[in-house]
């Protein structure tokens, strides 16, 4: 059982450690019935990861049935400073304006992935730096997204 442990640990290690110059990658999933307005999608920041900049992309998974063209998300974070949130607004056209999907997918569920939108600075002692991600539509639930992403990659 130590080996099995030793093997979990260096399996997670290799997991979250920077793959090229990609240090995070995650995706946190909406609840089925919908995303409320105050449901927040968190992205926890490791411990591990440098200070310095950080060039972060949004990847959003909808089903077909999603009935907007775009959508409004708030990123609050605080990788400069534990105690301090700062706060920005990103638009994304998830559909041209004929209503072709820019997203790829399978079965009904398309993934669009952004360019770079936000340039983040993350402090020294970042295990306490969270990413956290609302929807701003007027939709009290909103419905058809599947799930929210983030990547993180450093900026050289």
């Amino acid at each position: 059982t130590m080996n099995k442990g030793i093997t979990t640990l260096f399996l997670l290690f290799f997991l979250t450690a920077c793959q090229g110059n990609i240090c995070y990658h995650s995706y946190q999933p909406v609840p089925k019935a919908g995303w409320k307005g105050n449901d927040t999608l968190s992205y926890p920041i490791y411990s591990h990861m440098e200070a310095g900049y950080y060039d972060m992309q949004i990847g959003v998974r909808h089903l077909e049935s999603y009935p907007y063209k775009d959508i409004w998300l708030e990123i609050n974070h605080n990788l400069k400073d534990s105690t301090t949130f700062q706060k920005d607004t990103i638009h994304l056209y998830l559909a041209d304006p004929k209503g072709n999907w820019y997203g790829n997918g399978i079965g009904g569920l398309l993934q669009y992935t952004t360019n770079n939108i936000l340039r983040l600075h993350l402090q020294e002692n970042s295990n306490q730096s969270t990413i956290n991600i609302v929807h701003l539509m007027k939709d009290s639930l909103l419905k058809s997204i599947h799930d929210i992403g983030i990547q993180l990659q450093q900026v050289p």
